[in-house]
């Protein structure tokens, strides 16, 4: 057993530790980001609209935002919870702000969800 402690072991600080958490919060989020930027542009294509997201006016946006987020359910056919609607507009507008593109800063989902 000693062998192993003296032998096969490398020093980890709390700071790697930090690090490597961090990293695996990073993937989550790019995760999360796209398969909810991903499960919107389905909700578009349904309802017809061709243009890329990033290719939408400011009022359309917002307007298919707001409706997606009213319309949207779990897998129980339950309502999400605001902090879970909250966090598909952070994902959305995160996916904006990294194309250099608008971001969602006014109009109805903002005033549905003020805390975006």
């Amino acid at each position: 057993m000693s062998d192993f402690l003296d032998g096969d072991a490398i020093e980890i600080t709390t700071e790697d530790v930090h690090k490597l958490i961090e990293a695996n919060d990073k993937k989550n989020t790019i995760r999360k980001t796209l398969a909810n930027v991903s499960r919107f542009q389905r909700y578009l294509a349904k309802k017809g609209e061709t243009k890329a997201i990033h290719n939408l006016s400011v009022d359309h946006l917002d307007e298919y935002l707001a409706t997606y987020l009213l319309s949207i359910r779990t897998k129980d056919d339950d309502e999400y919870e605001p902090v879970t609607l909250r966090s598909i507009v952070g994902s959305i507008d995160g996916n904006f702000k990294e194309q250099n593109t608008h971001t969602l800063s006014s109009g109805a989902v903002v005033q549905i969800f003020p805390h975006t």
